[in-house]
């Protein structure tokens, strides 16, 4: 993914999945790095789970700004991408308030850590897009982390996995 760099003057990465090493292997030293993430990022991300299927965002611009919002999502790391909105709104100088707006206006598609609410306070959570062994284990975690007197979890077929599918199968079952 980084050798996309070579066609870009400056990056935005998440700085909680890519390490210095990579940065120094693959980026050349005259591109800018602009960082998002939970942790050392220029852009980072504080959340706190206000119900089950909602965070109350922040990231920081710098200095004493930042953009707020309350999102509708059911994992943390899904943050990540909303950060991600926000660094490059604030790299094309948008206001915080219009980002804001942005933000706002993004819902999950269906099939990707859907909520739909279902009687007597139970939720169902549709991750019945095809998905992958970290995007399953993340919707397991998500899952249990729920305050719910029932749960149902729509699960999609990991495909494409071609040797490694049994194992990778069998770890999300355990």
């Amino acid at each position: 993914e980084l050798s996309v760099s070579k066609f870009s003057k400056s990056l935005v990465i998440n700085s909680d999945d890519v390490q210095q090493e990579f940065l120094d292997m693959y980026i050349e030293d005259n591109k800018e790095i602009r960082s998002y993430g939970f942790d050392h990022s220029e852009y980072k991300i504080t959340a706190s789970r206000l119900k089950n299927h909602f965070f109350k965002l922040n990231v920081e611009l710098g200095g004493d700004d930042f953009v707020s919002a309350e999102v509708p999502l059911v994992a943390k790391h899904s943050l990540r991408s909303y950060a991600a909105a926000v660094a490059v709104g604030d790299i094309l100088e948008m206001k915080p308030e219009s980002i804001k707006k942005g933000l706002d206006k993004i819902k999950p598609p269906a099939g990707r850590m859907q909520i739909l609410e279902a009687k007597e306070n139970s939720i169902i959570i549709d991750d019945s897009y095809n998905s992958s062994p970290l995007a399953l284990e993340a919707a397991v975690s998500a899952f249990y982390d729920m305050n719910s007197t029932k749960k149902i979890a729509v699960l999609g077929m990991m495909n494409e996995l071609g040797v490694f599918s049994k194992l990778a199968h069998e770890k999300i079952g355990k």
